[in-house]
């Protein structure tokens, strides 16, 4: 990527950062380096450095493409990681690895089983820390039938992301977020949906969500449904602004909780707003 179009990318996350709420910043700002780098799902977090074997302590985390699960559950096997036990050891420096086929890391097969039911074929991991103690880090997905990342991906992806940090920070400045929000486990985000139900969705937008829901693409998406990707895209923002979510997992929870508390609930919550 030339110097040109990386401060044409720095314009479009500062031009984010200054007109979006922090959390469709994130998701918009991570989907665009997605684009740009090459990868299918991510996770972006900020957390605290314990002891090399314990890992990192998850203070916030933003999930692309992903069910939560995949955090949740790594947590209990990170230890047993030797590519996590890389990372920390130069958390300064990007590292890149493929999971079925490992090229630097011996993998204990409960770790390899583990990323590749998540769909986690090949993974590029970069970090910065922010102190002594604090670490903000990216973890970008593709699947096991895709190409592994190339070296030029990781220098990409590595080069971009003191860009994605800033305007995070002037996105969190602006919106006066002093304290992140931290990381939101299914349960929590089916008790919120369940205190406070979102706009229902139209027969086109329920039709792609039972399709996000089997993990389908967009592009697979739009085959089935005959319709453009740009059209799967527009159907997807619009599900994430009524049902007041993120990103597909909580969407799909909130979809949950609309059908547990059934359609009286939804017009009883319409009719007090």
């Amino acid at each position: 990527m030339s110097f040109a179009a990386i401060v044409r990318q720095a314009d479009a996350l500062y031009e984010a950062a200054l007109g979006l709420p922090l959390p469709q910043f994130e998701e918009f700002a991570l989907r665009r380096l997605g684009h740009v780098v090459g990868f299918d799902g991510m996770v972006w977090g900020e957390g605290h450095l314990q002891d090399r074997s314990s890992g990192v302590a998850i203070d916030h985390a933003v999930l692309i493409d992903r069910p939560w699960a995949l955090v949740e559950g790594y947590a209990e096997i990170a230890s047993e990681d030797p590519i996590a036990r890389a990372f920390l050891s130069t958390p300064h420096l990007p590292l890149a690895e493929s999971i079925a086929r490992p090229h630097h890391h011996r993998l204990q097969p409960q770790v390899q089983d583990f990323l590749l039911g998540f769909g986690v074929g090949h993974l590029v991991l970069c970090g910065r820390p922010m102190g002594e103690s604090t670490i903000r880090w990216l973890t970008a997905y593709r699947q096991p039938k895709d190409p592994a990342f190339k070296a030029r991906d990781v220098r990409l992806l590595w080069s971009l992301l003191p860009l994605w940090n800033q305007a995070w920070e002037v996105c969190r400045a602006r919106n006066r977020v002093t304290r992140p929000r931290q990381v939101q486990s299914p349960s929590m985000a089916s008790e919120a949906a369940g205190r406070h139900l979102p706009e229902p969705l139209t027969s086109r937008q329920t039709a792609v969500l039972q399709e996000l829901a089997q993990g389908l693409r967009y592009a697979e998406i739009a085959s089935r449904l005959h319709l453009s990707v740009d059209t799967v895209r527009s159907h997807v923002r619009q599900i994430y602004l009524r049902l007041g979510v993120r990103n597909r997992t909580e969407a799909l929870i909130a979809a949950e909780a609309i059908a547990a508390n059934g359609p009286d609930a939804a017009a009883a919550r319409r009719s007090r707003g």
